[in-house]
Parts: structure tokens; C-alpha cells; sequence
């Protein structure tokens, strides 16, 4: 029996966890660190063109946003519908404004914008101005100007959509440029082949930066997603319990077909008018949540169904009579409230599980690394005691589950794009800038599907289970852990039993050569290539009274008992069971004694 303590330099045992401080050690870390580093910068450059084209859209909207306001005087404003246009509805305007004293004619609504898809946006538009102009063509408005070029002015300021869009794209690719960030310092800061001691809150720097990265993406896209499309469309839904019938008259329908980024979708486009209050008014919604999809056919019946002329009964909402549909029914198009859900949950509880998850419990007695007096330092609460038997498969279930989430939702959503670049390829057209963003993604897609079929293959591996003592364990003291294979294939040509203790806290001290994926204590207990041997037993151990080089107690770290079974042609077995262990002094005394 020979303890390999992997905090003292030098250290290496017959299992290989430890050592590494030969020479190809030396090389391996160094080879990973150079493809880590390299990683992590092509991943930071190559994120920027998003964030660099997001700020220049966003740079381009405020700019026309901020155009020196001049009093214009309105002739003209029509909004004019063209069915086979697009888009289908635009504004004819005409104004006149003077700048330096010389007399301007401007004929845009908007600095970057033709026209709408939605006859709603424009009558928007139309209201806004003739609130503006007093009521009627002709009255006199600020519009927006050029300062740099007098020449070009527009009647109305760009969309505020087209600002925020712009940035939440940016946002975006920040995160992915965080996660590149994140790689780099992880990398740089894994040093430990020194002799200094290192600072694992400089190393915990580039692992929060990295989680910050990649879930603030998840976060974004979700959060942006919901607050901007689903709580309006929610409070539209509600609003619409109370809007009233009244007849209608169809001006023109038309199929719509668009190629967006995932292929060819279409909707039905149906323009109408309509009498409220004995106001005339005109809409080409059909739903309260409008969108195109794929299938051509049920469009077509659609607009079939409602030809020119064509009279029937819309809804208007009663406080707005601009809004009105003709089906307020919720329809398929309501699931896509359900789309946000799992980006917010990734999202917002891995930033949560990141930085503001309650960290351990303290001792106020306990020092903090270092020797700082009045300091805190975080202890690890043992769990309560097994009541039975602890068994491998259903804790191999638990992480192949999690990992099959993974897996789906990940290459779900990458699986979204790929589609799209082979439409586009079977078209004659190849998407670079897209095929190239998505390689580290499909690459870390292959990862996770590989992960998860070895994951799969592993369920045939040999299972154990261990039963834990009745009382807790302590340091000093040596007690019998009972073993036993319960299933499983294959026969084992080696089996190996390791005590390993983590420290959850570790991250608040300094410790020489340390890292944070490797344990503090790692002590094989029981190893055996004789094959009677290796279908039960009991593991004897010794919880050590202190940890070499670690100013832990005992009591204080994360205990496990690994089993490891080399299976030829078959994933080794790396079970792990927890136990539960106390000191003799510390918060858990009063456990220890009553033991």
C-alpha cells in the first residue's frame, strides 16, 4: 500500500496521477499549453469579426440616429402598397428644410430604410408625423439631417429596433470572445512546473471569464429572446380577449416566400380595410404572432380563400383600432415561447452556479490560507450516511443523462446551421464565413457525441457497489469499506482501489504546483490482477490526521473512493463513491463525539 500525495513535488505513484515531472511529462504540458494558447487566441480573433460588425451596425444606426434635427415643412405623405413589391409597403414623402439658407427637398422616412413588410409599422410612422405636423399634410416637423452632408435627410429616425439588434449582436459575440479570453489565461496561469507557489485565485480568473463567455451567450440570446419577443406577445394575447369583430374587405393577398437562414419559408400576406368608430383603417396581419414557416400549400389556401374583394370579419382592438387580425387564435406559432426556456436555464444558472451560488459554510475559528487571523475559510459539510448500499450504474445513469442533454441541445442547435449551409451548398452556393464559425462548433459537437458513446459503451463495464460504515469516518483511525461487483461484462485484468480527498475550497488558498482538476490526497488502498480477488472485498483505510503541504483539515475536504477496473476491449471503470468524514475539532466535533 503506498500513499501518492499530489501536492508534494516530485510525487508519482504506480497509477501515473501524480508524476509527470520527468522530462515527457514536461513536453506534454508544454505541448498542451502551446495548443491551448494557440486555441484560445484563433478562438479570440476570430470572435471579434462578430463583435467588430456588430458595433459598426450599431455605430452606423446611432449615427444616423444622432443627425442634427431641422425643422421640415411636409408635403407629402402616402403610404403606398405594391403586392408584388418588396417589401409590399413603403412611404412616398416629400419635405422641404433649409440648411445655411439653402432650401432642401428629402423624399426618405427613414436614414437606412425603404419600406416594411407590415403595413402597421408605416401607419405608425404616418401617425407620428401628422401628430407632429398638427394634424395635417403640411404642417412643419424636426427632421433628421446630415450634419455631414446636407443633402441627405430624413423624415423620421431610424428604428430603434435596428440600434438594439445591433448591440445585442455584439453582445453576443463578446461572450464568445470571453470564452477565448477565458482559454488563454486558464492556460497561461496552469503553470505549476515551478518552483513558486501559485495563486489559484489568478487561475480561478480565466475559468470565470470562460464561464462568463459561454453561458452570458446562453443568457443573452435567451433573455433577449423573451423579454423582447415572448412577454410582448404574451401581454398582446392577453389584450386581445377584450378587442371587438367588425367586417372587413380583402385589397390583395399574395404568398410570400423568403430564404432565410434555415431555407425557404413562406406565410400567407393578406392585405385588407376596415371601418372603426367611423374611421377607415387597413392591416395586413393575419396572427398575433406573425412569422413564415415551411410548406407552401396551407399559404396558398389560404390566399386562395381570401381573394380581392372578398368580404369577411377581422378583430380590432378596441384602445388601438391600428391593430387588428383576422385569427386571434393562439395557433402552433405560441411554442415558440417555449424557444428561450432552455437558453435562459443554461444561461442564467451557470452565470448563477458561477457567481453568486452560496459558497460552503465557514468556521469563523479557522484561519484563512496563509495564516490572516480573523479570516474565514470555507469547510466542506459532510452529507448524512448512506442507508444502503451505494451502487455505480445509477451514478454512471446520472452523468450519461446530463450528457445527453448536452449533447442534443448543443448539436441541435449546431444542426440548425449545418442544415442551412447544405440548402445553401445544394443551391450552388457556399456560405464561408458560416462554415468557417461553425468548425470549432462542430468540433466540439464530434467531442461531446464521442464522449457520449464511450459513455454508452461503458454501461457494460463491470458495476460495483460499496457500503459505507454506519458512522461517519475519522481521521487516524482505520476502518473496512465492503465491496462487490454487481453486473456488468468482461473480466477485469486489473482492479485498483484509491482513497482521494478534493478540496471545494481550494480556490480561496495557495498551494505549490497545485491544480484545480487534480485531488489533494490520492492513496491506492487495494490493487489485484487476480481474477477470485476481484469480486468483492473490503477496502481498508485510513483517513490521514493532515494532508502534507495542505493546510486543510481533513475534516474539511471532499473524501471518495474510486474504483478503477482496466476492462480490455471495453472503457475502464472510474467509479466513485462518497464518504462521509469528520474531525475531531471543528464545526462537526459534536458529530465526531456523539460517533
Amino acid at each position: 500500500m503506498r500513499r501518492i500525495d499530489t501536492d508534494k513535488p516530485g510525487g508519482s505513484g504506480e497509477t501515473g496521477t501524480s508524476g509527470g515531472t520527468g522530462r515527457a511529462g514536461k513536453l506534454g504540458r508544454g505541448a498542451n499549453r502551446g495548443c491551448g494558447l494557440l486555441f484560445g487566441l484563433g478562438w479570440t480573433a476570430f470572435s471579434m469579426v462578430f463583435v467588430v460588425f456588430g458595433l459598426g451596425m450599431a455605430r452606423k444606426a446611432w449615427k444616423s440616429s444622432a443627425w442634427d434635427r431641422v425643422p421640415c415643412e411636409v408635403e407629402r405623405f402616402e403610404i403606398v402598397d405594391d403586392r408584388d413589391a418588396d417589401p409590399p409597403f413603403r412611404a412616398a414623402v416629400r419635405f422641404h428644410y433649409r440648411v445655411e439658407g439653402v432650401r432642401h427637398t428629402g423624399e426618405r422616412l427613414w436614414p437606412d430604410k425603404e419600406g416594411d413588410d407590415r403595413y402597421l409599422v408605416l401607419a405608425r410612422e404616418a401617425e407620428r408625423v401628422f401628430d407632429s405636423a398638427g394634424g395635417d399634410v403640411g404642417g412643419e416637423i424636426l427632421c433628421r439631417v446630415d450634419p455631414e452632408d446636407p443633402a441627405e435627410a430624413a423624415l423620421r429616425p431610424p428604428p430603434r429596433e435596428s440600434l438594439v439588434m445591433s448591440l445585442i449582436f455584439a453582445a453576443f459575440g463578446s461572450g464568445f470572445v470571453l470564452v477565448g479570453i477565458g482559454v488563454v489565461i486558464a492556460t497561461l496561469r496552469g503553470k505549476g512546473d515551478g518552483g513558486e507557489e501559485e495563486d489559484l485565485t489568478k487561475a480561478g480568473i480565466g475559468g470565470k471569464i470562460l464561464a462568463l463567455g459561454f453561458f452570458g451567450v446562453f443568457a443573452v440570446a435567451g433573455v433577449g429572446i423573451f423579454a423582447g419577443m415572448v412577454v410582448p406577445g404574451a401581454m398582446k394575447y392577453l389584450s386581445s380577449r377584450g378587442w371587438e369583430q367588425v367586417p372587413a374587405e380583402v385589397i390583395w393577398s399574395a404568398v410570400r416566400a423568403e430564404d432565410g437562414d434555415d431555407g425557404t419559408t413562406y406565410r400567407a400576406d393578406i392585405f385588407y380595410r376596415y371601418e372603426f368608430d367611423g374611421r377607415s383603417f387597413a392591416s395586413n396581419d393575419h396572427r398575433l404572432f406573425g412569422g413564415s414557416s415551411s410548406g407552401r400549400k396551407k399559404k396558398q389556401q389560404l390566399v386562395d380563400e381570401h381573394p380581392p374583394g372578398r368580404r369577411f370579419e377581422c378583430w380590432v382592438d378596441p384602445g388601438d383600432p391600428q391593430r387588428a387580425v383576422i385569427d386571434r387564435r393562439l395557433g402552433w406559432g405560441a411554442l415558440f415561447a417555449l424557444f428561450p426556456l432552455p437558453f435562459m436555464a443554461v444561461g442564467l444558472g451557470g452565470l448563477w452556479a458561477t457567481f453568486l451560488r452560496r459558497k460552503p459554510d465557514a468556521d469563523p475559528a479557522a484561519p484563512l490560507a496563509g495564516g490572516r487571523p480573523g479570516g474565514t475559510r470555507a469547510v466542506w459539510r459532510p452529507s448524512r450516511i448512506p442507508s444502503q448500499p451505494m451502487a455505480s450504474m445509477p451514478i454512471r445513469l446520472k452523468k450519461l443523462g446530463a450528457l445527453l442533454f448536452g449533447t442534443v441541445f448543443w448539436n441541435g442547435i449546431v444542426g440548425v446551421f449545418l442544415g442551412v449551409l447544405w440548402k445553401e451548398w445544394q443551391r450552388g452556393k457556399v456560405e464561408w464565413f458560416l462554415l468557417l464559425f461553425l468548425v470549432p462548433f462542430v468540433i466540439i459537437g464530434l467531442v461531446l457525441v464521442g464522449s457520449l458513446l464511450h459513455g454508452l459503451v461503458g454501461l457494460l463495464s463491470p458495476s460495483y457497489e460499496l457500503t459505507h460504515p454506519p458512522r461517519p469516518l475519522h481521521p487516524g483511525r482505520r476502518a473496512g469499506l465492503p465491496w462487490r461487483r454487481r453486473g456488468g461484462t468482461g473480466e477485469p485484468r486489473r482492479l485498483t482501489i484509491f482513497l482521494v480527498a478534493h478540496d471545494p475550497a481550494r480556490e480561496q488558498r495557495r498551494h505549490p504546483k497545485a491544480r484545480l482538476n487534480r485531488p489533494v490526497h490520492e492513496e491506492k488502498v487495494f490493487e489485484t490482477e487476480v481474477a477470485p480477488l476481484m469480486h468483492s472485498g473490503s477496502a481498508e483505510v485510513e483517513i490521514p490526521q493532515e494532508i502534507p503541504g495542505h493546510e486543510a483539515s481533513p475534516g474539511e475536504l471532499q473524501w471518495k473512493l474510486r474504483i478503477v477496473a482496466e476492462v480490455p476491449g471495453l472503457p475502464d471503470t472510474k467509479d466513485e463513491f462518497p464518504l462521509v468524514v469528520v474531525g475531531e475539532s471543528g464545526p462537526w466535533r459534536d458529530l465526531a463525539k456523539n460517533s
